[in-house]
């Protein structure tokens, strides 16, 4: 039996998507482990202000590492053509929707809103950076 296209593709690209995944934790560790000055960062000072925010990142790191296997293992089940890999890609790709879904509702709730509220009292390029970043 031949090895399906589809699944090759979508194994190498479950792989590749999850080693990007390692190095967005490790990204979001650092920047909460590094002492940056959130005066000179607006979204790191709506985090401080705000532990709703606060909880929903920190809350992401441990989802998102768990979430982060489950795509790497599908990858390879996809890659060893094996029933669980398939089904693996599927689950991933349900929890990948309702992440984004929920992802999107909360960074407009508790970081979208309030930039553009502060980038109405900043001017020059903080204002262009509130705004546009």
């Amino acid at each position: 039996m031949q090895r399906p296209t589809s699944a090759t593709a979508f194994g190498i690209l479950n792989i590749a998507f999850a080693i990007f995944g390692v190095f967005g934790i490790l990204a979001t560790v650092a920047m909460f482990a590094i002492d940056i000055d959130p005066g000179n960062n607006l979204g790191l000072q709506i985090m401080e202000e705000n532990a709703g925010y606060r909880m929903f990142v920190m809350l992401s790191i441990p989802l998102g590492a768990i979430s982060i296997a489950l795509l790497l293992s599908s990858g390879i089940g996809l890659l060893t053509v094996k029933p669980w890999g398939r089904k693996a890609a599927i689950g991933y790709a349900l929890y990948a929707i309702a992440v984004g879904v929920v992802g999107m509702i909360a960074n407009t709730m508790f970081l979208f809103l309030p930039l553009l509220e502060q980038a109405k009292t900043l001017q020059g390029a903080q204002a262009a950076g509130a705004i546009g970043g």
